[in-house]
């Protein structure tokens, strides 16, 4: 029997034809919807990635009436494929397999990019997410070498921190991130399908309240226990919906009791570790503080730092403070740090720091971004150029291509919600007042490098300057890595906490006038004059 696929839609009359012929299908190919295409309305019939033999609106993969990223429908080897024509023009795309070719278009019997849209996570829908969580866990039952099951991310992980590896860190763990990204997608039969970031820097006075703890996203929020006489006036953080697990680590002149808490809700609900002993063989957390400096005075250090060294050295100690201070536990170890999901939430935000710096420093400076002069080492574990793993922002896809030696995939990001929101456009944004609508505005002008280094500085806060908390995180973190010797250990550590002294800073400090601006750590009103970056870049801002 044939099955017959087709493919309708209202807003083009547009045909092409498949690459694939009618008759049966050899190998993995699909339908290709290119960005700005309308989705509303495309019905494929008899997928068998998804599965049913009913139609299945297409809606339900795009997730909205316009295509913001480049969405392909599967037909798996051995299905049958009647009709060669369709509405919306056709490519083949190889299918999510892990291989070099891995959801790649075949364009002029070669292979194109795979376009990555990261996407923030308060832009995903409970359904959306559901589905990531159901992938993530199936890759965690999986047995297998790295990339081909969850548990070999831990046990590869500790290369990303070798001594004496060069400017490594961002490029390193940029592999790292579209690996699992790679595996993620080739357990859900889904390229469109990629990791969520998280902008923790947006939610920098209370990082407890973000979505992010939602029992059905990565579950474990905290709250704070304020101190009493009886423990000297010293704030704890509980977790509420984890389960309470006391290890006691006996020194022999006294016994130290270690809290943490496993998670009993989230992606990671349940999972265990073989090995360990007592609390640690749950993936837990031990977190200790809820607040982080504002997205201004990032993108403040990412406009006036040209030099990639720098800017690896500082995402690096910055980010120190989620794994180690925040989140603790599992994530606060170099060498267990994978084991909570959490990880790549928090990965893929370096990675969007690293990809704005990017395109802002070849946009606005004029930089080679994708090189430097002590970059010509290989990558621990994988032996590849670091350079390679480095990318380079293309101007004209307005995306990271990596690897740049034969570029596999551009990798591309879409804010929050409150960071280019298409509910108010450019001008209707410069006339409203304070508020969620004034912060949109301004949070657009940051992102899209509309603010002198100057200008971003000068932003009034409206928390204190978290450095004891970046201190604190730079030590914890630091002390878990491959060291040569106690003296560099020590001797990275005060380097990194001299660096948290020197740059997370504030000029002006008040008082919030509107709940968007106690969230977000500074007020909404500051004035930016320079040009703005290209929409649906790096900044994460799309046209309205």
């Amino acid at each position: 029997t044939t099955t017959t696929t087709t493919t309708t839609t209202t807003t083009t009359t547009t045909t092409s034809t498949f690459f694939q012929p009618p008759g049966k299908v050899s190998q993995g190919v699909g339908v290709y919807i290119p960005d700005g295409r309308s989705a509303s309305g495309i019905v494929i019939r008899r997928n068998s990635v998804f599965g049913r033999d009913s139609s299945v609106a297409f809606d339900g993969y795009a997730r909205g009436s316009q295509v913001t990223n480049n969405v392909a429908c599967y037909f798996t080897a051995g299905a049958s494929v009647a009709q060669e024509e369709n509405t919306i023009g056709a490519w083949c795309v190889h299918p999510p397999d892990g291989s070099d070719r891995h959801c790649r278009p075949i364009v002029g019997g070669g292979y194109g990019m795979q376009r990555r849209l990261r996407k923030e996570i308060h832009l995903w829908t409970d359904k959306q997410f559901e589905r990531f969580a159901a992938a993530v866990n199936k890759l965690k039952i999986q047995h297998g070498a790295y990339p081909f099951s969850y548990d070999s991310f831990e046990t590869v992980h500790p290369n990303g921190h070798v001594p004496n590896s060069g400017p490594s860190f961002l490029p390193w763990h940029r592999r790292f991130l579209y690996d699992f990204e790679t595996a993620v997608q080739r357990a859900a039969n889904d390229c469109g399908m990629t990791v969520p970031y998280w902008n923790s820097f947006l939610e920098a006075g209370d990082i407890w309240e973000s979505v992010v703890w939602q029992p059905n996203r990565y579950g474990g929020r905290a709250v704070k226990i304020e101190g009493t006489q009886e423990n000297a006036f010293v704030d704890s953080w509980e977790v509420p919906t984890g389960h309470k697990c006391v290890d006691v680590l006996d020194l022999g002149f006294m016994k130290v009791e270690k809290v943490n808490w496993c998670l009993e809700d989230g992606v990671a609900a349940g999972w265990t570790h073989d090995g360990d002993k007592g609390c640690t063989k749950c993936v837990h957390r031990k977190p200790s503080a809820g607040s982080i400096n504002s997205w201004p005075s990032v993108i403040a250090f990412l406009e006036r730092t040209p030099e990639f060294e720098r800017v690896n050295t500082w995402i690096n100690d910055i980010h120190a403070t989620m794994h180690a201070v925040i989140v603790g536990g599992d994530m606060g170890n170099v060498n267990a740090s994978p084991r909570d999901p959490i990880f790549f939430l928090h990965h893929a935000m370096v990675d969007r720091m690293f990809a704005w710096w990017q395109e802002f420093q070849t946009v606005k400076g004029g930089l080679e971004t994708h090189s430097c002069p002590t970059c010509k080492q290989t990558l621990k574990y994988y032996d590849e150029s670091l350079e390679d793993w480095m990318g380079f922002y293309s101007t004209a896809n307005r995306c990271i291509e990596i690897p740049q030696s034969n570029p596999r995939s551009c990798i591309a990001h879409q804010g929050h919600s409150m960071e280019g929101s298409v509910s108010f456009s450019f001008a209707e944004k410069v006339h409203v007042g304070v508020g969620a609508a004034a912060c949109e505005q301004k949070l657009d002008e940051v992102n899209l490098g509309m603010c002198s280094v100057q200008q971003a500085v000068s932003i009034t806060a409206t928390c204190e300057t978290p450095k004891e908390i970046f201190k604190t995180g730079c030590a914890e973190w630091i002390s878990t890595m491959p060291m040569r010797s106690e003296a560099d250990r020590d001797a990275r550590i005060a380097e990194c906490q001299k660096d948290m002294d020197d740059t997370i800073t504030y000029e002006h400090v008040a008082p919030p006038t509107a709940k968007e601006e106690e969230k977000l750590c500074f007020r909404c009103h500051f004035d930016c004059s320079e040009s703005p970056l290209p929409f649906g870049g790096e900044s994460g801002v799309f046209p309205p």
